[in-house]
C-alpha cells in the first residue's frame, strides 16, 4: 500500500472501538468485488492525495465488503454501492 491510498479497515468492531477511543468518526465504504463505480472510485477518488489526506487526518476509513458483511449492509440500509457514510464514534 502506497502513501498515495486511502488504508482501509475491514474489521467493523475493532475499527468502532478505535474511533470511540479517538473521537474520530467512522468513514464507511459500502464495496463490493463485483461493483465498476466502486472500483473506479478506489482507482481515482481514493487515490486522490488531498482526498487520501482528508481521510486518514479526519476519520477511521472502514472498507465493508457487500457480500462478506451483508449483515451489516442490511442494517444500514444499503441499496446501492458505492455507498458511503460517516458515523459518529
Amino acid at each position: 500500500v502506497s502513501a498515495q491510498e486511502v488504508r482501509w479497515r475491514t474489521d467493523y468492531a475493532a475499527a468502532r472501538k478505535d474511533a470511540a477511543a479517538t473521537g474520530k468518526p467512522l468513514l464507511l465504504d459500502f464495496a463490493a468485488e463485483w461493483c465498476g463505480p466502486c472500483k473506479k472510485m478506489e482507482a481515482t477518488t481514493f487515490r486522490n492525495p488531498g482526498v487520501v489526506t482528508a481521510v486518514t487526518a479526519a476519520a477511521i476509513p472502514v472498507r465493508v465488503d457487500a457480500d462478506k458483511d451483508a449483515w451489516l449492509v442490511k442494517a444500514a440500509g444499503i441499496q446501492a454501492f458505492p455507498t458511503l457514510i460517516l458515523l459518529s464514534p
